[in-house]
């Protein structure tokens, strides 16, 4: 014979046991199968947890450097489409971490990488960016921020398609002499910390190439020409010359010829500035 089945457990408590609390059963919000932003934004925020997987500012650093390496021609509107990101994350009070001077750097070294980006893209984001950076976000531009906008003004001067006008290449010679201008001046007050790059060599030749395109006058162009380079040859605080510099000086010379009603002193002032290339 079989022995008898054991009794079923008792539900009564035993006098002096504590009975097991019952586990609390999280909600998790479900994920839609092709979730919009909003729901990511949602998401997140129903689930604070999720914060925790929040991107650092050195990671942003990471991914904004990348862009500045893109080869690609998406290269700067992907680099500006992060720094917008960031801003209405701040905006949505999902994130605290605020767009900094190396952000704004790459973004503004992704613009210039690229000298067909089209100047109706490029002008555009050049003010925002700029506007942005020293009024909203209070991120001064250091020197290399300087050096790209420079770079991204001639691009649009210079720009392959020729669909920068007259007024627009004269607009781009203004905006980048301005900027060379404020890099000397409000960088060294307030912008420019002293462990920064100097403005490099580049940004001063970036220039003297756009003062040969400029419509003013050849006596005006040959003057701001002049003004520079000596700057570059004799003051501690500008970079030195090298030999681009004094082949586009040669080119303003050159392009003041037709405006000039003698030949000879623009002739003679480009001789001139070969013999200081071989003497500095």
């Amino acid at each position: 014979k079989l022995p008898p089945p054991p009794p079923p457990p008792s539900t009564e408590s035993v006098e002096g046991e504590e009975e097991p609390e019952e586990l609390e059963e999280k909600v998790v919000t479900p994920i839609p199968s092709d979730p919009t932003r909003q729901d990511k934004l949602a998401l997140i925020a129903s689930n604070p947890e999720l914060m925790a997987m929040e991107p650092s500012l050195e990671d942003y650093h990471m991914v904004l450097r990348a862009c500045t390496l893109d080869e690609s021609s998406r290269s700067a509107g992907r680099a500006i489409g992060v720094v917008k990101g960031m801003a209405k994350l701040i905006n949505s009070n999902i994130s605290n971490v605020t767009p900094d001077t190396t952000c704004f750097r790459y973004v503004l070294q992704s613009c210039a990488l690229k000298p067909f980006q089209k100047p109706t893209f490029v002008v555009p984001a050049l003010k925002e960016m700029w506007r942005d950076m020293e009024e909203r976000w209070l991120a001064f531009p250091d020197y290399e921020c300087f050096a790209a906008v420079i770079r991204c003004w001639r691009h649009v001067a210079f720009h392959p398609d020729n669909e920068a006008s007259d007024e627009m290449r004269d607009n781009s010679v203004r905006q980048a002499m301005e900027l060379l201008e404020d890099a000397k001046v409000l960088g060294k007050r307030r912008a420019v910390s002293e462990d920064t790059k100097p403005l490099s060599v580049t940004a001063y030749n970036d220039v003297l190439e756009l003062l040969s395109i400029w419509s003013a006058s050849g006596e005006r162009r040959a003057e701001s020409m002049q003004d520079i380079l000596h700057e570059m040859e004799t003051s501690d605080e500008a970079p030195s010359p090298n030999p681009k510099s004094y082949v586009h000086a040669v080119n303003i010379w050159k392009s003041v010829l037709p405006l000039s009603t003698s030949y000879h002193e623009p002739l003679a002032k480009a001789k001139a500035t070969l013999w200081r290339m071989i003497d500095h």
